[in-house]
């Protein structure tokens, strides 16, 4: 029984090594999905990009570029809500602009449908330390279809950082930001 029990573990041990070391599989399902976005405030609200990166199974090992599968653009508009907790929120419409993804996941409900609105505030311990600009970042949380509830979903900062330039602290009318994931989104 315990002869058995150690061919397992080899068993599992080389397959697992195999596949590690061998990348991703071409043929691998879609499995993982980020989602991010680029915006600039405004008065009323908010507009930009929002971009969906789809990854083929095996990317959670290593999470890295080897594994995408396909991107889908969209355009992104929202529109002021108050929401308690939140240092401004917003609901949002999302249209698709670009995809080179297939019809079915170009089209799917969660693309279209999931993501109601966008909630800026404090930023999270998890995503402070995921963050390039912990002490000039803020968190961002999305709510779910027709929830009431907001989900913390990541880090943002003034997109100007990245470059050198001089920026407001805070949510800023007239600011652009990046808004970057801490999770992605099982398939």
């Amino acid at each position: 029984m315990s002869q058995r029990r150690g061919l397992e573990s080899l068993i599992l041990l080389s397959v697992f090594t195999s596949s590690a070391c061998g990348g991703i599989d071409e043929d691998a399902p879609i499995a993982w999905a980020l989602n991010f976005a680029d915006v600039t405030v405004n008065d009323e609200g908010i507009s930009g990009d929002h971009m969906w990166n789809f990854y083929k199974k095996g990317w959670e090992k290593n999470q890295g570029t080897e594994g995408l599968a396909c991107e889908v653009l969209q355009s992104l508009e929202g529109s002021s809500i108050v929401v308690e907790g939140c240092t401004a929120a917003y609901s949002i419409d999302l249209v698709t602009t670009e995809s080179d993804c297939p019809e079915s996941i170009t089209n799917a409900p969660l693309l279209v449908d999931t993501l109601t609105a966008f909630c800026v505030g404090p930023i999270t311990e998890h995503a402070k330390d995921e963050s390039p600009w912990p002490g000039a970042s803020m968190g961002w949380a999305i709510r779910i279809g027709e929830s009431t509830d907001f989900v913390e979903h990541g880090y943002l900062f003034a997109a100007g950082l990245d470059d050198g330039s001089d920026v407001e602290a805070g949510w800023t009318s007239g600011q652009d930001y990046l808004l970057w994931p801490t999770w992605a989104w099982s398939m």
